[in-house]
């Protein structure tokens, strides 16, 4: 199971890089107990994603995208585990070059 889920990601991500002239990164730990962590960007947004297993032995998401539209950046943190989806997101005026990327930083240590 774990190994058609990873299948069908990498093919989805591929697809969607080759139509939009992105740039994948896929990196994985641990596959047989479903860790992974992914990056993409294309024209002004960009999105990383880890998943690995809590302390509990549970599958815990964390990631980050943002996107561009018009003259406003919004950013999307968020975790998922089994209590759900938990999203925050930030809102603010776009200028280009100041993205930070700390955050993915955070997100990619997840794997070590």
């Amino acid at each position: 199971m774990n190994f058609v889920l990873y299948a069908v990601t990498v093919s989805v991500f591929l697809v969607v890089a080759h139509i939009v002239n992105a740039q994948v990164k896929f990196y994985n730990k641990d596959i047989a107990n479903g860790e992974y962590a992914y990056s993409y960007g294309a024209s002004g947004s960009v999105k990383l994603e880890a998943r690995k297993l809590d302390s509990n032995g549970d599958p815990l998401v964390i990631g980050i995208y943002r996107y561009v539209l018009g003259k406003k950046q919004y950013v999307v943190t968020y975790t998922a585990d089994k209590n759900g989806y938990h999203p925050k997101v930030n809102i603010s005026d776009y200028e280009p070059g100041l993205f930070r990327t700390q955050s993915f930083n955070v997100v990619a240590s997840l794997l070590g």
